[in-house]
């Protein structure tokens, strides 16, 4: 199903990353193309720490909103 609707919108390649902080998954960043891509290591390992640091300024600010 998945497969149809992403050739129906002409998806050719995506990548998802999580935005995580220790094991809680808070959200996903999903990025699609229409062209066929080959895997690119160096923006997926960008991509990632972006995610990462997010991860812990949004747990940060959860925990200053708790204290207050």
């Amino acid at each position: 199903l998945r497969r149809e609707e992403a050739n129906r919108l002409g998806l050719r390649s995506a990548f998802s990353v999580p935005i995580s902080y220790k094991d809680n998954y808070m959200a996903w960043v999903v990025f699609f193309n229409d062209k066929f891509t080959k895997k690119d290591i160096h923006l997926i390992n960008l991509v990632e720490s972006i995610c990462r640091q997010l991860g812990y300024e949004i747990r940060r600010r959860n925990s200053e909103e708790q204290l207050q």
